[in-house]
């Protein structure tokens, strides 16, 4: 895990942007909730399940949306102080695109349910098979988080 050390190191400072700006006591489990979001925005961006529509995928926005779920997994990260130098789970089991995302949703509801370090690392683990099963290597999966991250900074910090 070692290699997502700079988009964890560039979450953190965006993270703590968002403390200074909106600490409160309901954060956690608005973010919670968020994470569910997120995975339902990249599972509409994926167009995986949409056999009816013509529709071609729009790569760089799925990304985006991609992007959106590691940064919110890693916002979890902090909340918790997991290390990426820590042990992650070995993903047992290969899952189509389909049900890495229904797994991904049961994950982050049972998160939702009991904070548990295990589940966040597991979703981690289950994102970045995800976004090697869309077509992205460990280098643009960085690069599209950083990228976002970024931008989230900027609107954050001119809000």
């Amino acid at each position: 895990m070692d290699k997502f050390k700079k988009i964890y190191e560039e979450n953190t400072i965006l993270d703590n942007l968002f403390l200074q700006k909106y600490n409160h006591d309901d954060l956690v489990r608005k973010n919670k909730l968020e994470l569910l979001v997120e995975i339902g925005e990249l599972a509409n961006e994926t167009r995986c399940f949409k056999y009816w529509s013509q529709k071609k995928v729009n790569q760089e926005l799925m990304e985006l949306e991609y992007a959106d779920c590691l940064i919110m997994t890693l916002c979890f990260f902090n909340y918790l102080k997991i290390s990426l130098d820590e042990e992650f789970p070995f993903l047992e089991k290969k899952y189509d695109i389909i049900d890495t995302l229904a797994n991904l949703y049961i994950l982050a509801s049972s998160f939702y349910i009991k904070e548990e370090k295990l589940t966040i690392k597991k979703i981690f683990v289950l994102l970045i098979q995800l976004g090697h099963d869309l077509g992205m290597t460990d280098d643009e999966i960085i690069n599209v988080t950083l990228i976002k991250i970024k931008e989230d900074e900027k609107r954050l910090l001119n809000a």
